[in-house]
């Protein structure tokens, strides 16, 4: 397994395993990260039309909830990219396509 798929492979567990430290001992997701990836696919994929603009409103607003709600469970870099609504980054992090680079600071001698 080269270095990137050791990433996204620790990435996806990443989640499975902060919840076995809580009551799910079964390694399944937490249940807020799937509802949290399905409202991040309505967001970054709406339906077209009044229907859609309502649907897309009552969405972010249970996004809104979500996070509210397990903020203390959730990575750091999640996190980030909810509060930024920066919806399309939040979905790849959860898909383990985003790796986070740190950055660095140039030292001027």
């Amino acid at each position: 397994m080269n270095g990137n798929a050791r990433y996204l492979d620790k990435r996806a567990s990443h989640f499975r395993d902060r919840e076995m430290d809580s009551d799910n001992k079964e390694g399944k997701e937490p249940e807020w990260l799937v509802s949290l990836r399905n409202r991040l696919e309505e967001v970054t994929h709406p339906q077209h039309g009044p229907e859609g603009k309502t649907k897309l409103l009552a969405t972010l607003a249970e996004m809104g909830n979500l996070l509210a709600q397990h903020r203390a469970e959730m990575p750091n870099e999640l996190v980030h990219y909810l509060e930024r609504r920066s919806y399309e980054k939040a979905a790849r992090y959860c898909a383990g396509e985003i790796r986070v680079h740190r950055g660095k600071c140039d030292s001027k001698s």
